[in-house]
């Protein structure tokens, strides 16, 4: 899949996270999170995980998590994913 358009899914309210994406030539993921210092690496593993196992190579990702936790950020990056690459 490649992301073809800009999209966006979750929201900004307290344990769940916004992703936003568009494309890009390459793989990229910005990640402002209120629980960088702790989880901000199985934050990060969670999301390449799922980028892979979906076979996304490139696109800009940019993640504003409020604490949500590891299943919510799957499946925000599963969501705005398919939104981008228009697949239903």
């Amino acid at each position: 899949m490649k992301i073809m358009k800009e999209a966006m899914a979750g929201s900004l309210e307290s344990s769940d996270c916004l992703i936003m994406v568009k494309p890009s030539e390459k793989l990229e993921i910005e990640i402002e999170s209120i629980v960088q210092k702790r989880y901000g690496k199985q934050i990060r593993a969670a999301i390449e995980e799922t980028l892979d196992e979906m076979g996304i190579t490139s696109g800009y990702y940019k993640v504003q998590d409020k604490g949500a936790i590891d299943y919510c950020l799957r499946a925000r990056v599963q969501t705005v994913t398919r939104r981008g690459c228009e697949e239903q």
